[in-house]
């Protein structure tokens, strides 16, 4: 039978068991007290007896802003000196964008892209103000190679743009922010992002050289002709285009202001009496497509003629004429040069000099040269004017 031990405590290891409980009983209430007492400012909050702050930073409150990102007023500003516009077309509607800049005792006036426009007819342009207002506008003027258009609306007292002067005002990283109606489907649509580089780059876009300024704020379609501003709201450039591709992360374009306001000033200078359009003066159009004519043959022949081609026109002395081989052409006081090829058509207008007023005589066989009619087509080089 297994014997059951008892272990019974002599009275020395009783005294040290009780000391050993006495002092940790000590130990604990003076730990205790220490710590609170340690801070008297802690709250119900604390974590572990440290006061946790957590500031909270106000954006409406201007002075508590970080560096370059607009106040309220300010994008309000943006806002309200902003416009969507809509072309009703016969399958679709056509959007873009805009910005108030200018008004005089009548009309408030628009800059916005000429491309935005181009598709429009003279009764079809409507424009939708920050204040939910929808109205028609009316073309001013375009000018096709900066890609810059005017419209007015009827009213005045509307927030207008405030335009830098230079690119001197623009530094590389600065914080910008854009506004246009993107997609056609959320109208005065707020984008936030940086200038990329304030140098200005050289881009193509269908076939137009443009001198713009590359941002990396967020572009959609729709928001072309809209309006990008710095942190302080002053207006830097107006939305062109950008590259569409899984290869590209916002890499976007805008015109610099100050050439958009020189050339929107250079229109309204200069408006045309019979048409009531402004024009930049001294631009001419010679847009002409020329093609090969026959298997053994390489004359040029004319293929297409643009409406608003200086060559266009009914009457066969003062233009030409669909299907007119090209057989020689002489410019202004230059000499007379035989034409073999359309190379050769090029080639001579290049070297050339060809300005508003100048004088082209060409000689042409008309149709093919079936008919063996040859003529002596006079033509005076005319100010384009780009018409709704």
């Amino acid at each position: 039978m297994k014997q059951q031990i008892n272990k019974r405590f002599n009275e020395k290891e009783i005294i040290f068991l009780s000391l050993a409980i006495f002092f940790a009983l000590l130990f604990t209430v003076t730990c205790v007290y220490f710590f609170n007492q340690k801070d008297d400012t802690s709250s119900s909050d604390s974590t572990n007896n440290f006061n946790v702050t957590i500031d909270t930073v106000t954006y409406e409150d201007e002075a508590s802003i970080p560096t370059g990102y607009p106040s309220t007023e300010t994008r309000e500003k943006a806002f309200s000196s902003s416009v969507m516009i809509e072309i009703p077309l016969t399958s679709s509607t056509y959007y873009g964008s805009g910005s108030i800049f200018m008004e005089d005792e009548e009309y408030t006036y628009i800059l916005t892209c000429h491309h935005v426009i181009e598709v429009a007819s003279a009764n079809n342009i409507y424009i939708t103000l920050y204040d939910g207002t929808t109205t028609r506008a009316t073309f001013v003027g375009a000018d096709t190679s900066s890609d810059v258009a005017i419209l007015k609306f009827e009213g005045t007292g509307y927030q207008k743009i405030t335009s830098i002067s230079s690119n001197s005002d623009l530094s590389s990283g600065q914080s910008v922010f854009a506004v246009g109606y993107s997609l056609g489907l959320y109208d005065f649509t707020y984008n936030f992002g940086s200038l990329s580089q304030s140098k200005e780059r050289t881009i193509t876009i269908d076939g137009l050289t443009l001198t713009a300024l590359q941002i990396d704020a967020a572009i959609n379609g729709g928001m072309s002709g809209g309006g990008v501003f710095d942190a302080n709201g002053n207006f830097i450039g107006m939305i062109v285009g950008g590259y569409d591709s899984q290869d590209a992360q916002n890499v976007n374009f805008i015109l610099p202001a100050y050439d958009v306001i020189q050339t929107a000033i250079t229109l309204l200078s200069n408006m045309d009496a019979s048409t009531g359009v402004g024009y930049i003066p001294g631009q001419y159009n010679l847009g002409l497509t020329i093609g090969t004519f026959g298997a053994q043959s390489t004359y040029p022949i004319v293929m297409e003629i643009p409406q608003e081609s200086t060559f266009y026109g009914t009457d066969k002395s003062t233009s030409l004429q669909l299907y007119d081989i090209l057989k020689s052409v002489k410019i202004g006081n230059g000499a007379v040069h035989d034409l073999s090829t359309y190379n050769d058509v090029i080639s001579i207008f290049n070297s050339e000099e060809v300005e508003v007023g100048t004088e082209i005589v060409f000689v042409v066989a008309e149709n093919y040269g079936i008919d063996d009619i040859e003529r002596t087509v006079t033509i005076t080089v005319k100010q384009y004017i780009f018409t709704l």
